[in-house]
């Protein structure tokens, strides 16, 4: 295994299958190098989770008065240039 393995993503999103997960932690027992990859891998993943948790959500409702409003053409912008 080696940093590039894609394996090492997956381990960290906790999508590799029993067999698949022993082979990484075993690999990264015996190698500092994979185990800095994996670090910064766990650390990019917080990093990722933490940004998108912070966005702001909008509710159903809120959705629906947005789409009204789109599609409301009394506020439809102009064009500005005539074809």
């Amino acid at each position: 295994m080696n940093v590039n393995d894609p394996k090492l993503t997956a381990y960290v999103l906790g999508e590799l299958n029993d067999a698949d997960r022993a082979a990484v932690e075993a690999a990264v027992a015996e190698s500092p190098t994979l185990q800095a990859e994996l670090n910064a891998i766990h650390e990019t993943a917080a990093n990722l989770r933490s940004h998108f948790d912070a966005e702001p959500f909008i509710t159903a409702d809120e959705k629906v008065g947005v789409l009204a409003f789109a599609a409301d053409s009394r506020f439809a912008r102009t064009r500005l240039v005539h074809r």
